[in-house]
C-alpha cells in the first residue's frame, strides 16, 4: 500500500493518478487508511491535522497524486429559527 505524508495545493487535473470524494467531515485528518474513488487504496500519515479542499492533492511515496474532490452533500434548509436553536438542529 502507498503511503502519502504531504499535501500539494492546486494541480492540474490532468497530474493526477486518480481523484477521491471527501465529506467535509472526512476533509479533517492526519492519520487515516482510505480508498479512491477508483479503488486504489493509500495511508495518509501528516505531521499534524489538515483541513483539506477541493484541487488539492495526497502526494504518494510513489510520486503520484490524488486529486480532492468534495463529495455531494445533502443540506437542509432552516426558516424560522433563532440563532439560540441552531445548536440543537440535526
Amino acid at each position: 500500500m502507498d503511503n502519502c505524508f504531504l499535501i500539494v495545493n492546486k494541480i492540474a487535473k490532468n497530474k493526477a493518478k486518480d481523484h477521491i470524494s471527501l465529506s467535509y467531515d472526512e476533509r479533517f485528518l492526519r492519520r487515516k487508511k482510505l480508498v479512491s474513488d477508483n479503488g486504489f487504496e493509500f495511508l495518509v500519515n501528516l505531521p499534524e491535522t489538515k483541513s483539506l479542499s477541493e484541487n488539492q492533492a495526497f502526494r504518494l511515496q510513489s510520486g503520484n497524486l490524488i486529486l480532492i474532490k468534495n463529495k455531494k452533500e445533502n443540506l437542509c434548509n432552516l426558516y424560522g429559527i433563532l440563532e439560540t436553536d441552531i445548536c440543537h438542529a440535526k
